[in-house]
């Protein structure tokens, strides 16, 4: 009842699947954030110590490795987008990738 589990990470690839939303990282880190979060408040009581923060806002741990699996699984790709002074790292879908939506059951 503590909350950690061992990550199932073909659902964790498909989280990131790409196909509709094409989001940047900052958004796509938000999206994984509250997904997790909202779990959590639905399944444990609720602990302020889960947040974890970097300088725009909280994030899944470790999520750059969950990028790069993501990306060596062939599920996206990053596509970068020049904005001047930045330059933004875009995530879609991958040519021949496919969502299984069989990973995530409905929830009434």
């Amino acid at each position: 009842m503590n909350g950690y589990r061992v990550p199932n990470i073909d659902k964790i690839n498909n989280m990131v699947f790409a196909e509709k939303i094409r989001p940047f990282k900052t958004k796509l880190n938000k999206l994984l954030f509250l997904c997790g979060f909202s779990a959590i408040q639905k399944t444990l009581l609720f602990d302020k110590r889960i947040n974890l923060s970097i300088q725009k806002g909280p994030v899944p741990r470790n999520y750059d490795w969950i990028f790069d699996n993501t990306m060596v699984k062939k599920m996206v790709n990053i596509q970068l987008q020049d904005y001047g002074e930045y330059i933004g790292e875009r995530f879609v879908k991958a040519a021949g990738a496919e969502f299984h939506e069989e990973l995530f059951p409905k929830v009434s």
